[in-house]
């Protein structure tokens, strides 16, 4: 129900480059305040879109397990096979940490497991029995469906003859020149609605296109 966007990611990368950036290059004489990185991501950036309690508790212990200074450790893992790939502290070619990244995503697996994201291993039979579903409901609802009435008309029939009633209760489209001639162009009024007259006019037009594209 919450929409977490692009902007919410980009908004708190900028503040942990900035803090990362006010602390200096050596963070042994002043580490990242992570309790400050808990509070802007969880309670700031994406919480100030979470309104229920205890959406926003969970999302505060989601920042209290992965926003912590023993993410850092090289051996943590987020889940079994899911490490954060870190380069060889014997070398400082930067150049290959793109290589380094596409290499170790390269490793993870096609389909995660839901217990990744703290959800019971049947979440993902649950997410499959529905996905299944709406696929076979989608099918089942584009197909010609006869009805049982006494006029035997199918549902494209309905549309084709509804779309025909409507088009010929359609008015005609406005005589623009016309419209134009009858009233003086230098009235405000009158310039208001000549502009209402082509708003109109589109409507009309796109409507009547429409409808026979239905038929």
């Amino acid at each position: 129900p919450y929409e977490f966007n692009q902007t919410d990611l980009e908004a708190s990368l900028s503040f942990l480059e900035k803090h990362l950036f006010q602390i200096g290059d050596d963070p042994r004489k002043k580490p990242p305040s992570y309790e400050t990185i808990r509070y802007m991501v969880a309670e700031i950036h994406y919480g100030g879109r979470i309104t229920d309690d205890k959406d926003r508790r969970l999302f505060g212990t989601y920042a209290e397990k992965f926003l912590s200074e023993t993410v850092l450790d090289r051996k943590y893992e987020f889940y079994p096979g899911y490490s954060v790939p870190c380069r060889d502290s014997k070398s400082d070619a930067r150049e290959n940490d793109l290589v380094l990244f596409r290499d170790h995503i390269a490793r993870f697996p096609d389909f995660e497991s839901p217990e990744i994201f703290g959800l019971h291993s049947n979440a993902d039979l649950t997410f499959r029995n529905n996905e299944s579903r709406e696929v076979l409901d989608t099918a089942l609802d584009i197909q010609p469906k006869e009805a049982s009435g006494a006029a035997g008309m199918s549902r494209e029939d309905v549309v084709k003859q509804t779309a025909g009633d409507m088009l010929t209760q359609l008015p005609d489209g406005f005589d623009r020149d016309f419209a134009r001639e009858s009233v003086s162009p230098t009235q405000p009024l009158n310039i208001f609605l000549l502009q209402e007259i082509d708003r109109l006019q589109r409507v009309i037009s796109r409507a009547r296109s429409t409808l026979q594209d239905l038929q």
